[in-house]
């Protein structure tokens, strides 16, 4: 039998900074409402064969972790991030969105889509059959593989975002989970309808914990103000603040909480309580909208499931202009689906990539000079 056949769709050198043994981690099971006190790290997050049996994939993905391993591991000793637009930087936005993309939750979320899509499309020719929909469902063969292909796009999309490193000087940790890369859009949180966390929409925040006392930010930088303009990393003292976080990787988890110090327990089970409400009802929603002139044409539109907590932070704020261009826009009778950051400004950088065989991010477009 395949010493690899295991494909950790959180890898393990990740889940073993919230480790004290390296060995065995502490995890609270969402659904069961169990704590589980040194379970074993190489059982999480897994699952047999989860790429394929072509085993490339899997051999991909377990070099870049060799390459974050080294990555993660010098920006915890030394708080600094790498040189913008340094291999290294590269590297480690690549493997944020990655991660956002490879885990069970984004695979089941690909079977979610082409479940409902298909039965969408194919709606009339289900009924003249006389089956219930409700009865079957489709699926993809490779759910995990066609939810990592965006990675590649992903990343040339996110690269436009401002990043910052969040230190906890507190005496409670950051969490991770199972799905452990958190999307949000304060800016947008008004619009209750689709999805407000595209790549490219306006608003962005991504949270990513990295050790129970860091924690990585990509905002978008024209519609927050993050600290000091340049100061890359964010001290933070208040116990809120690292419970708002929390909440995130609570509600964004598709089962498991994974922590370090089994004191937490307790808080994490009250916040897991208090927040149960706030778990995403499906992973995706389907929206479809017929023509009234035309029953024969319409229109079938899906988005995902957004996290909603009303999150407050101390150290971020909307800056002014964002305020006031969202009461204009919010004033509007008629809104864009997807409003996106810069179109211009991406579309510089997806032409710049795909121009470039070997590809640098162009001077002119530096988000920390614009």
């Amino acid at each position: 039998m395949p010493s690899n056949k295991k494909h950790h769709y959180v890898p393990r050198f990740y889940l073993r900074h919230f480790s004290k043994t390296g060995k065995s981690i502490n995890l609270y099971n969402i659904p069961s409402h169990i704590t589980v006190i040194d379970a074993s790290l190489k059982e999480q997050c897994y699952k047999d064969y989860f790429y394929g049996n072509n085993q490339e994939v899997e051999k991909a993905f377990s070099d870049l972790e060799n390459f974050t391993s080294l990555i993660l591991k010098k920006l915890i000793d030394t708080n600094e991030l790498p040189k913008f637009n340094s291999e290294e930087y590269q590297i480690l936005i690549f493997f944020i969105i990655l991660q956002y993309y490879r885990t069970l939750y984004s695979a089941e979320a690909e079977n979610e889509d082409t479940d409902i899509l298909f039965k969408c499309f194919y709606a009339q020719r289900i009924k003249a059959l006389g089956l219930n929909p409700d009865k079957f469902k489709i699926t993809l063969q490779k759910p995990a593989l066609e939810a990592a292909s965006f990675t590649a796009q992903a990343f040339f999309y996110i690269l436009d975002l401002n990043i910052k490193v969040l230190l906890n000087r507190t005496s409670l940790e950051f969490l991770t989970s199972d799905n452990p890369v958190a999307f949000y859009n304060q800016l947008l949180e008004y619009r209750t309808q689709l999805s407000n966390c595209g790549l490219r929409t306006k608003g962005l925040q991504i949270y990513f914990p990295i050790n129970p006392n860091s924690a990585l930010f990509l905002y978008d930088r024209w519609s927050y103000k993050v600290s000091s303009k340049l100061k890359k990393i964010i001290t933070i003292d208040s116990k809120k603040d690292i419970e708002e976080l929390n909440k995130l990787q609570i509600i964004s988890a598709l089962d498991n909480i994974y922590f370090r110090d089994p004191n937490q327990a307790p808080l994490i089970e009250r916040i897991a309580h208090e927040t149960s409400s706030l778990r995403r009802p499906a992973k995706s929603i389907t929206a479809r909208y017929v023509r009234e002139d035309n029953k024969l044409r319409e229109l079938i539109t899906r988005s995902k499931y957004d996290i909603r907590t009303g999150l407050s932070l101390s150290f971020v704020s909307e800056k002014w202009r964002a305020r006031i261009w969202r009461a204009r826009y919010k004033r509007q009778k008629v809104q864009q689906v997807a409003i996106m950051r810069n179109s211009k400004y991406l579309s510089k950088i997806i032409h710049s990539c795909h121009r470039q065989q070997n590809w640098k991010y162009p001077a002119d477009l530096n988000p920390y000079t614009h």
